[in-house]
């Protein structure tokens, strides 16, 4: 498909001043999905013609929150000026890892994450000595998940679901509760020869469609261990297709609270 149009782009404040200091990426997405990189707050990159919706993404850490997508329309043989609006992150949430007794979860790698209404995304590190973390962010409504080492033996909120607003220029502080998974699936992922599959994941997902619970990659014996509450659960696995085997069956188990529960879980041969 000829790419015979062409966006150009500058990503300005609320003042109408290009942000020479940004980066981050321009994304069209329509007849089909493309993009390119935004350097010293200008974009420009050509497509195929038609009518896109327009979105940006800044380098997680930035100082500025991007707006709302929009549609723009792409003749042939044209150059189609945008202006993307970004909002200065005045404001901050922040707060600890804590467990269920208050204690704050440190010494292993996590980050926090939220989304707007809008569906913008920012990420920080939580600081692995104390559990404190930092979300610059732009005044309006959020929604927080967190994501921990499956190691630590808590879980982690892989959905944004803590709904946090705040103001222009506030700083909110709310700490997150991490729970605790006192129960143990483990196993081994091997081939149909029985030889252990390194580097396959293993996902332990929630009855009925729900989001994924914990999971861990195999070591290089094909061993895993994912720490889980009690409860009933899906186990299945993914590896990558040029390994040449199809993912095992999925697994239905119960696990008791503190209970080890053993699950090894066999791949398919790939034949045609």
């Amino acid at each position: 498909v000829p790419a015979d149009a062409e966006v150009s782009g500058i990503v300005v404040d609320a003042a109408g001043n290009i942000l020479s200091d940004l980066s981050g990426f321009a994304k069209l997405s329509g007849q089909i999905d493309s993009g390119g990189t935004i350097e010293q707050g200008k974009f420009l990159f050509t497509v195929p013609a038609g009518i896109y919706t327009l979105s940006v993404v800044l380098s997680p850490g930035s100082s500025y929150t991007s707006g709302a997508s929009q549609t723009v329309s792409l003749e042939t043989g044209k150059t189609t000026s945008v202006k993307v609006v970004v909002s200065k992150n005045t404001s901050k949430i922040t707060g600890e890892l804590k467990d269920e007794t208050g204690k704050a979860v440190t010494g292993f790698d996590a980050y926090v994450f939220a989304t707007s209404e809008a569906g913008i995304w920012q990420e920080a590190l939580f600081e692995k000595a104390t559990g404190v973390y930092t979300l610059h962010v732009a005044a309006g409504t959020w929604y927080v998940g967190y994501e921990i080492d499956s190691a630590s033996g808590f879980l982690s909120l892989p959905k944004a679901d803590i709904q946090m607003a705040v103001g222009e220029g506030q700083t909110l502080t709310k700490d997150l509760i991490v729970a605790k998974a006192g129960s143990t699936i483990k196993g081994q992922v091997t081939d149909p020869t029985g030889k252990g599959v390194a580097y396959a994941f293993v996902e332990v997902s929630g009855e009925f469609g729900d989001p994924m619970v914990a999971g861990a990659q195999t070591d290089v014996n094909g061993l895993y261990s994912v720490a889980v509450p009690a409860g009933s659960y899906f186990v299945k696995t993914f590896v990558h297709p040029e390994h040449g085997f199809i993912n095992a069956e999925e697994r239905s188990v119960t696990i008791a609270d503190g209970e080890i529960l053993t699950v090894n879980l066999k791949l398919k041969t790939a034949d045609i």
